[in-house]
């Protein structure tokens, strides 16, 4: 199925109901509420636009990142009273937020607003998918 057809099947059924019981399938499941909005409708990309985003992030900001000297070039980036004790020379986990537009041309672009390195988002984003999928019509992939 291709996203427009999602997106038309998802914005067709979609209720407000069903968004409320999406939310609490969430907030029952966490030690307290999520404190932050959580949007009506998950994002819907196409394979490519998705190959796009994940080749943006390895090819430039992986690459960098498993720099053997990456420590020694971002090291005056970290102020000293947030430094972690026992910190490793490059992250286990990261995660990328990129900002997504169209250009003069129309054409999508892709910019890194912030790299986040710890997992638990990663837990969570996953845990929100899963709610999504059981409170509307979306199919597994």
């Amino acid at each position: 199925m291709e996203p427009e057809d999602i997106r038309k099947s998802y914005n067709s059924s979609f209720a407000n109901e069903k968004y409320q019981n999406f939310l609490k399938s969430i907030n029952d499941e966490l030690p307290t509420p999520v404190g932050f909005r959580l949007a009506e409708s998950p994002l819907f990309f196409s394979d490519d636009f998705r190959d796009r985003l994940i080749n943006a992030g390895r090819r430039h900001i992986v690459h960098f990142i498993l720099r053997p000297d990456f420590k020694q070039l971002t090291e005056k980036a970290i102020p000293d009273k947030c430094r972690c004790a026992n910190e490793n020379t490059h992250p286990h986990s990261i995660t990328m937020d990129f900002g997504i537009w169209k250009d003069t041309d129309g054409q999508i672009v892709l910019k890194l607003i912030e790299i986040q390195g710890f997992p638990s988002i990663h837990a969570f984003q996953a845990f929100r998918g899963d709610a999504y999928r059981s409170n509307f019509n979306i199919p597994d992939d």
